[in-house]
């Protein structure tokens, strides 16, 4: 429901929007003191009066001195006052103007449209009318602040979508949206392309905590939101900016000039957007509420396991973020060997990729398939490093495809999180498990037992009920 004026904000408003023209004309018939931006000399006069003395110019000073004098509108309709009591008596006023400069500014911004409106100009009657127009779009809606972070490459089949575990919600806009949200001037976005996905979280409030602590929460919340998503499944996904838009609208005009922004819209765009389906939704909530439990093993690095796993599975969510093929492949290939690297680097190759392959294969022949895949992997790795040569190049001799990146970094995601629950489950060195999984090589009794105990999706239940 739309806020009610005080009822003072009426007479006052209309008094206000009275001063400004009168204000305007005066300024006009003094050349002396034209600042050549006539829309100003409201909150111009505000500003100037507020201002140390010692930081004004010779002409500041001297407008400064008519504003103030008796012949100007300025004083002579207790301009200052009339602000100072509207902010006073007006909850709403005060919430979204928060200064007498941003009411006065508010009034020079809303009374042109106003009297667009009428159809009217100032001498035939519209000043009268754009008061009561300023009033409807002042009080159209309640003051709040919404604070968005943009989801690279990401989309969602229902929107918006709650996340009431982390008290955000994820929305999407629509092209014409994001140019208003930057504060860009035109119909479509130029710093952003619609490509790498529209959607964002979106945080409401009363707008009353600092803009940058404010952002800094909400970017830290996506963050969370994000890295869940990187384990929910594979595909690229990131976070890269975002920006603060209040309601009703006009309060952007008073509080912003110019693009606003926290970070930089990435310009490259994947193939294929990260897409969470509807049929995706349940399961997802039950990974955020296990985030919400485990936060106090994640935040763990006391052990070998728990630092392996943390710094393995920061290499991977740092892949995303990558933009260069040979880049993702050194932090995939790095968080490989975090895991399951032996202490004598002559074994190196060959056990990560079968240490890799027990973990991760259900079956002896796709035990065999992920080992000969990762062996093929760390050579176009090494070929990388040591060579200089791209795998990714159409001459190179060891070749990999974005599809066998994405098979790799799939893995990584899955090893990740089966060594996350196996610290869950309370192994602590990461020596022990890499004796175990030699160990399973040999014994399938043992390998079985390893899968149940290290399956994430199995685990969530018990988790949740822990």
């Amino acid at each position: 429901m739309p806020p009610s004026p005080h009822p003072s904000a009426r007479q006052s408003i209309a008094r206000l929007v009275e001063a400004q023209y009168t204000i305007e004309r005066e300024l006009r018939q003094h050349l002396e003191y034209n600042t050549g931006n006539l829309i100003t000399g409201l909150s111009f006069a505000v500003a100037l009066q507020a201002a140390d003395s010692k930081d004004l110019d010779d002409f500041q000073t001297a407008l400064l001195h008519y504003f103030l004098s008796d012949v100007s509108s300025f004083k002579t309709k207790n301009v200052r006052q009339l602000l100072d009591d509207l902010l006073a008596a007006d909850v709403h006023l005060k919430s979204c103007c928060q200064t007498p400069w941003g009411l006065a500014r508010a009034i020079e911004v809303l009374s042109p449209i106003a009297i667009r409106a009428s159809n009217l100009s100032s001498d035939e009657g519209g000043l009268e009318i754009a008061g009561a127009k300023i009033l409807d779009i002042m009080y159209e809606s309640e003051y709040q602040r919404e604070t968005y972070v943009h989801l690279y490459n990401f989309d969602v089949q229902q929107a918006p979508l709650p996340i009431p575990v982390l008290k955000a919600e994820i929305v999407r806009l629509s092209e014409s949206d994001l140019p208003r949200l930057i504060g860009e001037v035109t119909f479509t976005s130029v710093l952003h392309d619609p490509k790498t996905g529209t959607c964002f979280t979106r945080f409401v409030d009363k707008g009353e905590e600092d803009n940058n602590v404010n952002f800094q929460n909400c970017w830290a919340i996506t963050s969370t939101i994000v890295q869940i998503l990187k384990f929910f499944k594979f595909g690229i996904i990131d976070l890269d900016y975002g920006a603060i838009n209040y309601r009703p609208i006009w309060v952007n005009e008073i509080r912003w000039s110019g693009i606003r922004a926290w970070g930089l819209p990435r310009r490259d765009a994947q193939k294929e957007l990260y897409m969470l389906s509807n049929l995706e939704l349940q399961r997802f909530e039950s990974y955020c509420k296990a985030y919400e439990k485990l936060k106090p093993l994640i935040e763990e690095t006391s052990t070998s396991l728990r630092q392996a796993n943390a710094l393995a599975g920061n290499y991977f969510e740092d892949h995303h973020k990558r933009i260069k093929p040979e880049e993702k492949l050194i932090d995939l290939v790095i968080a490989l060997e975090t895991l399951f690297s032996p202490s004598r680097e002559s074994e190196l190759r060959f056990r990560i990729a079968q240490r890799a392959a027990i973990l991760l294969g259900k079956t002896a022949t796709e035990r065999e398939s992920i080992r000969d895949f990762i062996l093929r992997v760390y050579d176009a790795r090494s070929g990388l490093v040591h060579a200089g040569e791209s795998p990714f190049s159409v001459t190179a001799k060891k070749k990999l495809s974005e599809e066998d990146l994405v098979r790799l970094a799939d893995y990584v995601r899955q090893a990740v999180l089966r060594c996350f629950i196996l610290r869950w489950r309370g192994e602590s060195e990461k020596d022990k498990v890499q004796t175990l999984l030699d160990k399973c090589a040999l014994d399938g009794l043992l390998l079985g037992e390893l899968h149940s105990k290290s399956d994430f999706e199995a685990a969530i239940s018990e988790i949740l009920a822990s």
